[in-house]
């Protein structure tokens, strides 16, 4: 187990979701039930063959921002970045897959948002 996947050990389980978003008028909206399986299907394809999980995607995302706010520790954040990088592929592949399906969404973006669900009261 690396530290990274030792840090996520009892963190809540973090939710993907898709969201289209127009080029144009940088709308966003949600994608339909089908259409949002196939994009989450994509996202989770990249994410298992690089060997990361959402958690650990949400981490880096955390851990980054944290840092464009109080700058970069020392040696640097290395990993943080190779791993904010596979979501960066992960919006590439959601968008392939929805263009590949339904030709009309060609040339619109995706946005993954990543987070923990709500606690049931």
């Amino acid at each position: 187990m690396t530290s990274y996947q030792q840090e996520q050990a009892g963190s809540p389980d973090v939710v993907v979701s898709v969201l289209r978003i127009d080029r144009e008028t940088m709308e966003r909206s949600p994608l339909t039930e089908e259409q949002a399986a196939v994009a989450t299907a994509a996202v989770d394809a990249v994410f298992a063959a690089a060997g990361v999980t959402a958690n650990l995607v949400a981490t880096a995302e955390w851990e980054v921002d944290g840092w464009d706010i109080a700058g970069f520790p020392e040696p640097g954040p290395g990993e943080w970045f190779d791993i904010l990088m596979v979501k960066g592929e992960a919006h590439n592949a959601a968008d392939q897959a929805l263009a590949a399906r339904w030709p009309e969404l060609e040339g619109e973006w995706t946005e993954l948002q990543l987070y923990a669900p709500e606690e049931s009261a």
